[in-house]
């Protein structure tokens, strides 16, 4: 049990260091190039979007099977 608690930790930090590295270059992109940034996340959104709508379907129908 303790290495699994380990190991859920590790991921948390993980993602919390990767969202932040997410969060300055978005930063970075603003300042230095505006349009592409504002294009890329747009693009961006569209996918988490998708990938959302997928999970919340997958949800779904495994919630309708029991």
């Amino acid at each position: 049990m303790k290495r699994y608690v380990e190991v859920q930790e590790d991921r948390s930090i993980r993602l919390r260091v990767g969202l932040a590295l997410l969060a300055a270059l978005i930063v970075y992109g603003m300042i230095e190039h505006p349009e592409a940034t504002a294009q890329i996340a747009g693009q961006l959104f569209e996918a988490l979007r998708a990938i959302g709508d997928g999970v919340l379907g997958m949800l779904g129908s495994a919630g309708s099977r029991r």
